[in-house]
């Protein structure tokens, strides 16, 4: 009903007849001492305490959906799926090593990977729709109802095209100014990445672009004056490093957290764990910084 808005066709889809489907809704309703639906203009739509009504059912759903396709792939002797979303930074670092470890243990495991966009990703993981995501986090989030497990540390800097007038400027309060690449969209609220203004009692830039894909923004940053905030480990061995680079700056930036969100209370499955082990596991195997970076050499 929630998704044709219409009593008639929502029998249809459940090969029911409508009055069932309107004493269902009723009792249900009368269930729980609240209305769940209304007609409005589009026809039968659904009200605050239905819309969250149909949010904890689709997660129950998901995750009654999850436990039976993960008791029939045990019984079969198939390999279980994992779906997930991961950042740019950790996508580039850790993924491929943590990959090549859980091919090993569940060969026959179906994957399916996401880059992880905010806010997208966590709405996705709320509704069980993920069995984890891996983030690039700026700032203490908070209780946001998800349990976090740190993999690793990421040193921030700022980048530029090599040929940038004020690549040598030296200090984040001569680049205010500039034309900034935050990522994010819409509906991410407040920017942590602005914290690396505050903290250092600047006011944050006036020109900022919300860019969803990293790959978009380097892009970006290569043919334009833009600059933005990145991962220290986006130099090494990535195809854009040989046309925009780091700039030396006398401020200290922020450290930046890659880590894995999980629904709390909510255990993941098994091929999911392991994936998640594995990628401990290539956590653990990163060097401190990446290798033939060179910040202040950059100048």
């Amino acid at each position: 009903m929630a998704e044709h808005s219409s009593l008639r066709a929502a029998a249809r889809q459940l090969h029911v007849t409508q009055p069932a489907v309107t004493r269902a809704v009723r009792e249900l309703e009368s269930s729980l001492g609240v209305a769940l639906v209304h007609r409005g203009t589009r026809g039968v739509e659904l009200t605050e305490y239905g819309r969250t009504l149909l949010q904890r059912a689709q997660v129950i759903f998901e995750e009654a959906r999850r436990a039976e396709e993960e008791l029939v792939r045990m019984r079969d002797g198939e390999g279980g799926s994992v779906t997930a979303a991961i950042s740019a930074v950790a996508g580039l670092t850790i993924l491929p090593r943590a990959l090549t470890a859980f091919r090993a243990r569940m060969p026959r495991a179906a994957l399916s990977f996401s880059e992880a966009s905010l806010p997208i990703s966590k709405d996705e993981l709320a509704l069980g729709r993920l069995d984890f995501v891996v983030l690039h986090e700026c700032a203490n989030e908070g209780d946001d109802g998800f349990a976090r497990e740190l993999l690793f540390e990421s040193p921030l800097v700022v980048v530029a095209r090599n040929a940038h007038p004020l690549r040598r400027v030296g200090s984040l309060a001569a680049l205010r100014d500039q034309t900034w690449l935050f990522p994010g969209s819409a509906r991410s609220g407040d920017l942590p990445l602005l914290q690396a203004f505050r903290s250092l009692r600047l006011a944050p830039p006036g020109d900022v672009i919300l860019c969803a894909s990293l790959t978009a923004a380097l892009r970006i940053i290569q043919q334009s004056d833009a600059l933005a905030f990145v991962s220290r480990y986006m130099f090494s061995g990535h195809p854009f490093a040989g046309r925009i680079g780091p700039l030396a700056l006398k401020e200290n930036l922020p450290v930046a957290k890659v880590v894995v969100l999980t629904r709390r209370g909510s255990p993941l499955t098994h091929p999911a764990r392991q994936f998640v082990d594995c990628l401990r596991d290539a956590a653990r195997h990163m060097v401190p910084t990446a290798p033939g970076v060179d910040v202040k050499g950059s100048r």
